[in-house]
Parts: C-alpha cells; structure tokens; sequence
C-alpha cells in the first residue's frame, strides 16, 4: 500500500535484470496492491519504461488527486503517462499532458476520469473509461463533449511545465463539486474552491 502526498517521481527508467534494457512496465511507479494505492498533490513527469506504463503501471487500485502527469514515455506507447492492466482506479483533478504518445490507457478494470484535463498527448485516452467533467483533446467512442459536463476546448495553459491554467481558460470553475474538494488544496497548495465551483485539472 502506498500513500503518496506532496510529491514528485521524476526522470526516472524501469530498469531490467541486466540494469541495461528498459524493464517492461512501469516507469515511475508500478502499483500492484490490493488495496487502494494514493497519490494527492503530487507529480509524475520525466519516467520511462519499455513496455507500458511511462509514468504510472497499475494491476490493482488507485485514487489519484489534484496531481500532475507530464513528459512521461512508454518505448511502445501503450500508456505513456498511465497504463492500467487491471483493478479500480479514480483519477480526480488532474492533468495529464504532454506525455509522449498515450496520456492514460486503461486496456482493463474500471478507471473513472473526473475533473480533469487530458491535453497535448498524441492520443489523450485510449481503451475505455468513464469520463466526466473533463477536459480531452482527442475523440474516442466513450465520451462525448456536452455529455456529463465534458468539454474539448483549448485549457490555455500558462505554460507547457507545470501546466497551470490562464484566468481565461475555459476550464476554470465548471468542474463537478464534491464534499472532500471543500476543504482540499491544489496542487500549489490553493483552495481547491473559488467562486463556488471546482476548476478542471490539477490547480
């Protein structure tokens, strides 16, 4: 089990036996627990793996908050920011961005994508999940933007490092509120509300 705040896994390589090839998955973390892995404010940015998984490889559960997944690379892109095989996981307010080739894969199991911003990846989501709330640069046959709060609009990034958004992008205050957002930060440690509504992403 692995609880995860405040963070960064960064410029990291999923190293095989020989400690010269890329091991196949799992790059920055590979979650295979049972029970429910977290991550909340925290970022995944600069890791490769060869197979699947660049940032994040997950065969089992995860709840993910208010972080950021960027410059991740999968050497066969399948999930270049996040690879799920198989389990339970709930991504909330993040930003996945400008990773290699896939930002987030989920090939089995049942992933939720809220609040967030899948942006400037080759392929932003692939296999199939639910998404809602969220802001997706590329098509796919299981959402669609003016259904369950989705949009596909530029989020006007401030910058393409951290990803913050601009006080004009379009993602700003027409997220999906929830009880624990009340109280919770950001990931620069901002009230997670404004103005009554939740944004989109990451900040």
């Amino acid at each position: 089990i692995m609880t995860m705040t405040v963070s960064r896994v960064s410029a990291n390589k999923a190293q095989g036996g020989s400690n010269t090839t890329l091991s196949p998955d799992g790059g920055g973390l590979f979650l295979a627990s049972a029970s429910t892995n977290t991550i909340i404010r925290s970022i995944i940015d600069g890791n490769q793996c060869g197979r699947r998984g660049g940032g994040i490889y997950i065969a089992g559960k995860l709840r993910m908050i208010n972080s950021l997944v960027t410059g991740n690379n999968s050497l066969s892109d399948n999930g270049d920011g996040i690879y799920m095989l198989s389990g339970l996981a709930g991504i909330t307010n993040c930003t996945i961005a400008g990773n290699s080739a896939v930002g987030l894969w989920c090939a089995g199991g049942t992933m939720r994508l809220v609040n967030s911003v899948a942006w400037g990846n080759t392929d932003d989501l692939a296999g199939t999940m639910d998404v809602s709330y969220s802001d997706v640069e590329t098509a796919d046959a299981f959402w669609s933007v003016g259904v369950d709060g989705n949009i596909s609009e530029d989020p006007v990034f401030v910058d393409t490092d951290m990803y913050r958004l601009e006080m004009t992008s379009p993602c700003i205050n027409i997220g999906q509120n929830a009880s624990w957002a009340y109280s919770a930060k950001d990931l620069d440690g901002n009230p997670r509300i404004n103005n009554g509504r939740i944004d989109i992403g990451a900040y």
